[in-house]
């Protein structure tokens, strides 16, 4: 069984962006987003939605079990 850590996306997500070195400037660019959207995400204020999400894991080269937290049981 398979299950996910959705609640964790947030810490995930800012803790990728560092390990790449990349500001929240950076990274939005790279995906074609606004600085404003990183922001929102990384500190859960705005669920991320699954298209934006791909577009991000693509940017910081990480899967989508990666930033999604995927637990196998």
């Amino acid at each position: 069984m398979v299950d996910y850590d959705l609640a964790g996306i947030p810490e995930r997500l800012k803790a990728f962006r560092k390990e790449r070195g990349l500001t929240q400037t950076e990274l939005a660019e790279r995906c074609g987003f606004v600085q404003p959207a990183i922001t929102r995400w990384e500190t859960g204020g705005v669920e991320l939605s699954l298209p934006n999400a791909v577009r991000l894991c693509k940017a910081l080269d990480v899967s989508l079990d990666q930033l999604c937290g995927r637990i196998d049981r």
